[in-house]
């Protein structure tokens, strides 16, 4: 049963997504910048939200839910969209048919899995942030700078389009972030300082690995495997 908090919750999560999508699309359509910031930019919107689930909702099963709901629902509407009205999306440069609304699914459904987990069954919020934002930033900085300053790519065939520079850009985007939120929920220094290096040193190799855009789910999936060690250690 939904609470008043689970409903401000819902309300405050739907504001924020008309609210970015609006922005969003302002973006893409005005600003003149790089497709591939701009597409950073609307990956940021997603990983972001995590915390409206994990903090502002009083039930982790209406939080899963509504996180599946969204997922579902947007890629529904954005099948509807191409089939019919596929000018609307003309705003978000596809690298392949579909990459939106399959994207968008894959967040969610790790969203889902990661809420169930850390909140639901671990009764933490600690494991799912890490996942979900070091995945987030390391991604983000990875492509970013990879695509920017990368200039020495993996010569082995099936990594060849990954750079050195975007690879060391995820260990450090994840580094930091995960030593920042381990810090705040006042873990000691010293793991603060040293668990960072084994979570970075596992996201960088997923991003790595990961090809066709499938480090959406194998990277946060497997950085909340990581982030498990710490219950263990």
């Amino acid at each position: 049963m939904m609470t008043s908090q689970d409903i401000i919750g819902l309300v405050v999560i739907i504001s924020y997504f008309v609210l970015t999508g609006i922005l969003g699309i302002t973006i893409s359509t005005k600003a003149k910048i790089g497709n591939e910031t701009k597409r950073k930019i609307l990956h940021s919107f997603g990983f972001l939200s995590y915390p409206i689930f994990l903090f502002l909702f009083d039930s982790w099963i209406i939080a899963s839910i509504t996180a599946l709901s969204l997922g579902i629902g947007s890629f529904i509407l954005i099948s509807i969209l191409e089939k019919y009205k596929p000018d609307f999306l003309l705003f978000f440069k596809e690298r392949h048919k579909g990459e939106m609304k399959t994207t968008i699914l894959i967040i969610f459904f790790v969203f889902t899995l990661t809420l169930i987990a850390s909140w639901g069954c671990l009764y933490t919020s600690l494991l799912g942030l890490l996942a979900i934002y070091s995945w987030g930033f390391g991604d983000m900085f990875a492509a970013l700078i990879g695509k920017r300053f990368g200039k020495h790519h993996f010569k082995i065939q099936i990594l060849s389009k990954k750079t050195i520079e975007g690879t060391i850009a995820c260990f450090v985007s994840i580094y930091l972030v995960s030593m920042i939120i381990l810090f705040i929920y006042q873990w000691s220094p010293l793991i603060s300082l040293l668990f960072p290096l084994l979570l970075a040193s596992g996201g960088a190799l997923i991003e790595l690995l990961s090809i066709d855009g499938l480090d959406s789910f194998f990277m946060p999936v497997g950085l909340f495997l990581f982030s498990l060690l710490l219950y263990v250690i």
